[in-house]
């Protein structure tokens, strides 16, 4: 994960469930999954994806990381399809609340 989804991830959560709670996600997570930083060809690729697929900046460096790694992308954001077989994709069912 990169660290934009990082804090993309601590926003969401607290906006559901409180800053508290969210943190307490975020810190049991930390241990789970690795942070990965951004550099500029990343920034720049992730810009790109934007611009042509016209998805949220957090998303475009979700999307970069998976396919610059070969991963599949977990999410249960719609707009992922988008990228059509540049990106793997699991869906997981979107929250209603």
């Amino acid at each position: 994960m990169t660290v934009v989804n990082l804090g993309e991830s601590l926003y969401v959560l607290a906006r559901y469930f409180g800053k508290d709670e969210a943190a307490k996600c975020i810190e049991s997570a930390r241990d789970a999954i690795a942070m990965i930083s951004i550099g500029e060809n990343q920034a720049l690729d992730a810009a790109m994806l934007r611009f042509h697929y016209k998805l949220g900046l957090a998303d475009c460096f979700a999307a970069e990381l998976a396919m610059r790694s070969g991963a599949t992308l977990v999410t249960a954001d719609p707009d992922f399809a988008k990228l059509g077989k540049k990106l793997k994709i699991l869906a997981l069912p979107r929250h209603s609340g």
